[in-house]
């Protein structure tokens, strides 16, 4: 019947699959940026999929790249992955469970590492921040001199590509036309400013446009 005044929610056992589906996504986002990321590091393409983010060989081989020096890898394979979580100053996340290829804890143990980067090579008074609070700041710094551009989180304020483009811009307004990324679409938009910041800076590309836009 129309206007029964029936609900129209979902059930929750689909809302249930919803946020699943959901969470499944970021994590596949995460796997890819730190694939990508590694691979920038080690100036190859060693990293390929989620098995390889499982592999506690190429985690020594990125905390290598870290440090600036080759590290002698003794003992059991099995040993690379607890070595590595106390190199890195990680007593959170638990060995096996990474070995036995739980998502989450593999996942937290590369975060481990992308932090660790940030302490060995963030500027000095940076270094004892957390990697998202600074990097966050800066881009509320940067975005506060642009009265159109509001920036607050990770997501919704760069999922248009703007804030990518204003950013950029920020640092250099011979790069970035603003009159011609607003009429962009978002895919594009956000494809603009990668495409700038790889050829420019040498920035890589640990997001897809498509990636991005969820």
């Amino acid at each position: 019947m129309l206007f029964s005044g029936a609900s129209t929610a979902k059930p929750k056992k689909d809302e249930k699959k919803d946020k699943k589906s959901d969470r499944e996504e970021k994590y596949e986002l995460q796997e890819q940026v730190f694939i990508r990321w590694a691979n920038h590091l080690l100036g190859t393409d060693r990293l390929t999929d989620y098995k390889s983010l499982q592999d506690g060989s190429n985690a020594i081989f990125v905390y290598q790249a870290i440090i600036g020096q080759t590290m002698a890898v003794l003992g059991n394979p099995s040993d690379d992955w607890p070595n590595i979580l106390q190199y890195v100053g990680d007593s959170k996340t638990n060995p096996q469970e990474v070995m036995d290829g739980n998502q989450k804890a593999v996942l937290s143990a590369w975060w481990q590492l992308v932090q660790f980067f940030w302490k060995n090579h963030a500027p000095l008074q940076l270094r004892e921040e957390k990697l998202s609070e600074a990097i966050k700041q800066w881009c509320i710094e940067v975005m506060s001199s642009y009265e159109e551009i509001d920036v607050y989180d990770f997501t919704s304020s760069f999922r248009d590509g703007h804030a990518f483009n204003y950013l950029i811009h920020s640092y250099d307004k011979k790069l970035i036309n603003l009159s011609k990324t607003a009429e962009m679409s978002a895919i594009d938009r956000i494809e603009n400013a990668f495409g700038v910041a790889e050829k420019t800076w040498n920035v890589p590309r640990l997001l897809s446009p498509k990636g991005e836009i969820f």
